[in-house]
């Protein structure tokens, strides 16, 4: 079986702050083409099960934006209610309209 190209996370902030924007550039295939950005909550475990793992479709507010050499940036809203979307490590994909996943960015989500 053929291997999809999958999309790049470039550039991403190390920390973003709760109900700020962020801007995501993505390069490589299907750059142009991402339909959301997947925000996966950090596991942890309590005993022998993790209740606390999440998930998070973030739509872009703008994008994509060439910035050329192939790469298009997209700005997401962060939600700004810790009830909603708490504080910790995240990991990010951009996800193209096909749903082909980028590799994982690790990004912190505090206040």
């Amino acid at each position: 079986s053929k291997l999809v190209n999958r999309p790049r996370i470039s550039s991403l902030s190390a920390s973003v702050k709760l109900g700020n924007k962020v801007t995501i550039t993505v390069a490589g295939a299907k750059a142009n083409k991402i339909k959301y950005f997947m925000w996966m909550r950090f596991y942890s475990v309590t005993h022998s099960l993790s209740t606390d793992q999440r998930g998070f479709r973030r739509k872009t507010t703008s994008g994509p934006t060439n910035e050329g050499s192939g790469a298009y940036s997209y700005q997401v809203k962060i939600p700004s209610n810790a009830n909603f979307f708490p504080r910790g490590l995240y990991w990010v994909y951009a996800v193209t309209n096909n749903k082909v996943p980028s590799v994982a960015k690790k990004v912190k989500v505090g206040n």
